[in-house]
Parts: C-alpha cells; sequence; structure tokens
C-alpha cells in the first residue's frame, strides 16, 4: 500500500483509492500547492507554519523539480511542468 500511495501521489487516481493513498495525494498538493487549505480551520493552520516554517520551500523544490525533469524529459515530473505544475507550487498561498 505504501508503494502505491508514493506511486500515485500525484494523480487524481488516488482519490479513488484506499483512504491512506487518498490521503498521502491529498496532504502533497496541500504542501505543494495549497490545495483545499481553506479547509484547515486558522488556529490549527497558523501554529504549524510557525512551528515548522516553510523556509524557502517554493523555489527549492522548484528547482529539484527542473532538475528532474531536465535529467528524465519523458517522466511525470517533466510532463507536469510542461503543463504549468511549477505555476502552482510558486504561486502556493504560503509565506515563505
Amino acid at each position: 500500500m505504501v508503494h502505491k500511495a508514493i506511486a500515485l501521489h500525484l494523480s487524481v487516481e488516488a482519490e479513488q483509492q484506499r483512504p491512506e493513498i487518498a490521503l498521502v495525494h491529498f496532504g502533497a498538493i496541500m504542501d505543494a500547492r495549497g490545495y483545499r487549505l481553506e479547509d484547515i480551520p486558522g488556529e490549527l493552520l497558523h501554529p504549524i507554519l510557525e512551528a515548522y516554517p516553510r523556509l524557502g520551500f517554493k523555489q527549492a523544490f522548484a528547482e529539484v523539480l527542473m532538475e528532474q525533469a531536465r535529467k528524465k524529459p519523458a517522466s511525470a515530473t517533466a510532463e507536469a511542468i510542461r503543463n504549468g505544475a511549477l505555476n502552482g507550487l510558486l504561486q502556493a498561498p504560503f509565506p515563505d
């Protein structure tokens, strides 16, 4: 199950899988893009962001993804970048 959750974490197919797999998908996309961030009450979110600051995550992760896409142009990461995935990452509603 762990392998499947990791393999599908960027796929919308994960939403239709076991709850554990769907949670990995939603957690990853929330962390990267802020997807459904409004579902987390501010009184829970703010202490988390204070305790675990992102420390330049958006730019650093974008650079890692671009490097992976450069090395593996046929990868899912490269395809996601061609489809605009970096825009969502770099515009995520988190302080950086």
